[in-house]
């Protein structure tokens, strides 16, 4: 069940650092986006936390990292 719900979550926070960002994304990119935007998140936020950690500190840990993360892939796409 705590996987179900993480990746939901995932999904929710890659799905809004994406619309944030300007960038189309299906519901399994929306999930990488979130669980490596929690990842990051996690590293630059909350040193050893878990990742995605279901509070709202650990949302917006996950989200400014979605973000961070949508901006690079959109450096990188630009390059190319």
């Amino acid at each position: 069940m705590g996987l179900i719900i993480a990746i939901l979550l995932g999904a929710f926070v890659g799905y809004i650092a994406s619309a944030l960002m300007g960038r189309e994304s299906g519901f399994w990119f929306s999930v990488l986006i979130g669980v490596v935007g929690a990842f990051i998140g996690g590293i630059l936020g909350v040193g050893d936390q878990a990742i995605l950690a279901f509070d709202l500190s650990g949302l917006l840990w996950s989200l400014g990292g979605s973000i961070v993360f949508v901006a690079i892939l959109n450096a990188l796409q630009k390059r190319n």
